[in-house]
């Protein structure tokens, strides 16, 4: 790895370490946070392997008790427990917006905007799939329980998110 790829993947990591634990918390037990939002945009800046590995090192940091999940807690019961097959959940977010952003780099900017749109899309799907299931494992409760408690609440300030980096991303990209 070149010098410029760990600083980039050390800077976004401290980023995301510090920004993600910014949360509301609500009924269900899953806060709404800026974790996705930070963790699509790392995506798309630093593309699939270096931002799956701000991911693995954030979650790493987490299980090592840092207080870096939502609401400023850490530890390996946090990232292992009832929420923690979102935080799981951001690897394949991560990777997929990651490898479309890649892949559609010299695309012109609208076709390459709508297709990470959609890889968000996706990538969010695949997220809330895995956390769901993992939410349902935990705490044996029902489909429409944990949908209700873990995504259905979540798909207007996630599409919100999506948008946010839409906007902002191609303007950080270009200073990267």
């Amino acid at each position: 790895m070149k010098t410029k790829d760990m600083i980039l993947v050390a800077v976004f990591t401290a980023i995301l370490c510090v920004m993600a634990p910014l949360s509301l918390p609500l009924s269900g037990g899953v806060p709404i946070s800026l974790g996705t939002l930070l963790v699509m945009l790392i995506a798309f800046e630093l593309k699939q392997y270096r931002a799956t590995l701000v991911i693995l090192l954030y979650i790493f940091l987490a299980m090592m008790g840092l207080p870096v999940l939502s609401g400023y807690v850490g530890g390996i019961d946090r990232v292992l427990g009832m929420t923690g097959g979102y935080i799981i959940g951001y690897l394949p977010l991560a990777f997929i917006v990651g490898f479309v952003s890649k892949i559609t780099i010299k695309y012109e900017i609208k076709k390459r905007l709508f297709y990470i749109f959609i890889s968000m899309l996706i990538g969010t799907l695949v997220l809330y799939t895995i956390g769901t299931i993992w939410f349902l494992i935990f705490t044996k409760t029902t489909l429409s329980v944990a949908l209700m408690a873990c995504v259905i609440p979540f798909i207007p300030g996630d599409i919100l998110k999506m948008i946010i980096v839409l906007v902002v991303a191609p303007r950080i990209e270009k200073s990267i």
